[in-house]
């Protein structure tokens, strides 16, 4: 009868007559927390994460293009958000070229292969002054600052199996 641990010293193997038989030790337990890490590190794979915060433009303006950035892939938005005259434009174009640059380097892709998970605006400081008004009052004035999250994933290949289907089913005869 042999014992063999693994790295971790886990999991032995107990060979007997020729038959391997995996005896698992006592092990230490999982907390949930853990285990969400866990899950969180094997999603984060195929993704890139990029958090910009405090942009001095309102949330409002920038959604206004938000949807329609949404649904192209983020090449096809650079070119869509480069041509845009409004500030809300330059600086989305930034944002998600930065976000572009940072999954190409972190992912090792190209970046023809990445597509949006997530972007959101959200409201970021107001930045609280006063305008003086009549009779002695004073006005709010409320600068608002947005921040920018983008999550951008690298595509799955299309399979092959849909293309060959089709091919055989309109074949000639034999």
């Amino acid at each position: 009868m042999e014992e063999e641990k693994d790295d971790q010293g886990k999991v032995c193997i107990l060979k007997l007559h020729g038959v391997n038989r995996p005896v698992v030790k006592k092990q230490e337990k999982i907390t949930s927390g853990q285990k969400n890490l866990l899950l969180q590190e094997k999603n984060n794979m195929n993704q890139s994460n990029t958090y910009l915060k405090n942009l001095k433009i309102s949330p409002k303006k920038l959604r206004f293009y938000l949807a329609s950035v949404k649904k192209m892939t983020p090449n096809e938005s650079l070119k869509f958000l480069f041509y845009g005259r409004q500030k809300a434009n330059a600086i989305l174009y930034k944002s998600i070229k930065s976000a572009i640059d940072n999954a190409v380097l972190s992912l090792k892709t190209s970046p023809d292969l990445l597509k949006f998970k997530l972007l959101t605006i959200e409201e970021g400081y107001k930045l609280k002054r006063y305008k003086p008004g009549s009779r002695g009052n004073m006005k709010p004035i409320r600068r608002r600052m947005s921040h920018i999250k983008i999550i951008l994933e690298v595509k799955k290949p299309a399979s092959d199996k849909a293309t060959t289907g089709k091919e055989e089913k309109n074949g000639t005869k034999s």
